[in-house]
């Protein structure tokens, strides 16, 4: 249900979307890249 409703109505819209999916892919993925890379540093009070 959930699913049909935010299904895109048009190509462009869905281009669009897929667009930003991707690009937040590649965000997460290089951001958990770095973290791999450097050891996360905890901030001490």
């Amino acid at each position: 249900k959930d699913l049909v409703i935010s299904y895109p109505k048009n190509i462009k819209e869905q281009k669009k979307i897929g667009e930003v999916s991707f690009s937040l892919n590649e965000t997460i993925t290089l951001h958990q890249r770095q973290q791999k890379r450097t050891p996360l540093k905890v901030p001490v009070p």
